[in-house]
């Protein structure tokens, strides 16, 4: 089992059992490693929370900074952004899912890193969208409101999407890149 495969199996115990339900034991049963192999890869079930949710952070991150950085319309790069989260939602449940729901066990120290990293996240969005204001494309509104609402839409998915289900990936792209898209726009 390479390193991710390791990490993808902590996160699927984590959502399956919660941060707080999931034992060392646990962890050690579902990859196959013991004591001192374990440790080599984590050094604490809290190392590896934060280790999932940094991981995918960064992924987010690195999209947000490629779009930010383009010539495209505001539109666009909404647009962008909505199918880049949707993607990496759908192709990466497990993570998202703790990335969003079980970050509130991590420390303060891993907290701190954690959150500096969210907040630059967020920060390309409220950009999009004061941008688009500033051309006319966008309503005039509350951009950190606004924000929240669409992150508010998009990582509701946690709850209810099933890879199995109806709505793949193109669907759910194109519906909430419309919606929201339709709502904002002037």
């Amino acid at each position: 089992m390479d390193r991710d495969d390791i990490f993808e199996s902590i996160a699927r115990l984590f959502k399956e059992k919660g941060f707080y339900n999931t034992s060392i034991k646990d962890i050690s049963e579902k990859v196959g490693l013991r004591g001192g192999s374990l440790y080599y890869h984590i050094k604490s079930k809290e190392d590896a929370l934060f280790k999932i949710c940094e991981d995918a952070i960064n992924t987010h991150l690195n999209s947000m900074e490629r779009i930010a950085k383009t010539d495209d319309d505001p539109k666009t790069k909404l647009r962008n952004i909505v199918e880049t989260h949707i993607d990496y939602f759908t192709n990466n449940l497990y993570k998202t899912s703790v990335f969003l729901i079980e970050t509130k066990a991590l420390g303060d120290k891993y907290q701190k890193l954690y959150t500096k990293k969210r907040d630059r996240f967020e920060s390309h969005i409220r950009n999009v969208l004061r941008e688009g204001m500033k051309k006319g494309v966008f309503r005039k509104g509350d951009i950190k409101f606004m924000s929240f609402a669409i992150l508010g839409m998009l990582n509701w998915m946690v709850i209810w999407y099933d890879p199995e289900g109806k709505w793949g990936a193109n669907k759910l792209k194109r519906e909430f890149s419309e919606m929201i898209l339709s709502g904002i726009e002037n």
